[in-house]
């Protein structure tokens, strides 16, 4: 995979923003690390002595404001935020019962983009989540109520 943290360096660089410890901690770790990760996971991650959860969340917004980071919602009430890697679109498959998250790297917006763009819209996005429950956790539930 290439290394993307030059080029979201340079985008935080030729920014407005100022090039903080936090940020720079932010970014390289999010960049590393593949998330998608809630705030809190982040600052544990990076360490609390890094800066305190009220500098991540800020910089967080910072990030998404150079568009960096994407936000990730399942549903939860919880946003989750990971790198926006220019050369990977995905969507994630979620775990109801234990939230685990998984990658799904096909996407079926294409036929749909097309369709849309005939209508004029422009500048399309889209967010595609799959909801489910994992192996592990079906497994789980079928030993707790066994047939009788």
């Amino acid at each position: 995979m290439k290394n993307h943290w030059p080029t979201a360096l340079d985008r935080l660089k030729k920014s407005s923003y100022k090039v903080t410890q936090a940020r720079l901690a932010l970014l390289k770790y999010l960049v590393k690390n593949h998330g998608p990760y809630t705030i809190e996971d982040i600052h544990v991650k990076i360490g609390c002595d890094t800066c305190d959860l009220a500098t991540i969340y800020r910089n967080v917004e910072v990030l998404m404001n150079l568009n960096l980071l994407n936000r990730c919602e399942f549903g939860d009430g919880v946003s989750r935020y990971e790198f926006k890697n220019p050369n990977d679109h995905h969507h994630h498959l979620v775990c109801r019962t234990c939230r685990r998250i998984e990658t799904i790297d096909a996407c079926f917006f294409d036929s749909i983009k097309k369709h849309v763009s005939k209508l004029g819209y422009s500048d399309l996005t889209h967010q595609f989540e799959v909801f489910g429950i994992c192996p592990k956790c079906r497994k789980k539930a079928q030993n707790s109520h066994p047939k009788t």
